[in-house]
């Protein structure tokens, strides 16, 4: 390979650096005018992310701090989080989506708590720390604005329900 040949092949790679990095700094400006209108909406501050640190909005709901964030996990994938301060630091409740990981669950020994609400019980995998407060916690209100924040993903539905997950745990409910 001559010498011109390694000149062009240098101005390739450094053209196609700058031009992946030119594609990465306008793609994070159009997420950051989204969640500065969802900031603005809300009455929420956006706190622009760094270089591995995701941009977050930081708000009050129903009183009580709130964070809303979009986290990468893994290569291909974004989970939208929202967290919030929970009263009861001891109160401990996880629902997830009935999928492949609801056997391994079981196998880890976590229960899966049946709150007497047939589509959610076949829809869901209840885990907490007594099952007394899991029911009275998951009213149907309460199960109806799970199902409608499971309508809001992209994936196909499972079971009857798209990917979501509700945790409250050492004082925080976090939405992801």
């Amino acid at each position: 390979m001559g010498d011109g040949s390694a000149i062009v092949m240098f101005l390739f790679a450094v053209i196609l650096t700058v031009a992946i990095a030119v594609a990465s700094i306008i793609e994070r400006q159009k997420h950051n005018e989204i969640l500065q209108r969802i900031a603005q909406r809300f009455r929420g501050k956006l706190m622009p992310g760094a270089m591995f640190t995701p941009a977050e909005i930081r708000l009050r709901f129903q009183g009580y701090p709130a964070v809303f964030k979009h986290m990468k996990v893994g290569k291909h994938s974004v989970h939208t989080t929202f967290t919030i301060r929970w009263p009861d630091d001891k109160f401990r409740l996880e629902i997830y989506p009935q999928d492949g990981f609801s056997g391994f669950r079981r196998l880890w020994g976590m229960e899966d708590i049946e709150i007497g609400s047939g589509e959610f019980d076949r829809s869901f995998f209840i885990s907490g720390n007594g099952v007394v407060q899991a029911r009275e916690m998951l009213t149907t209100d309460v199960q109806n604005a799970i199902f409608q924040l499971a309508q809001l993903g992209v994936l196909p539905a499972m079971f009857g329900t798209r990917v979501i997950q509700v945790k409250f745990s050492s004082g925080l409910l976090t939405i992801i």
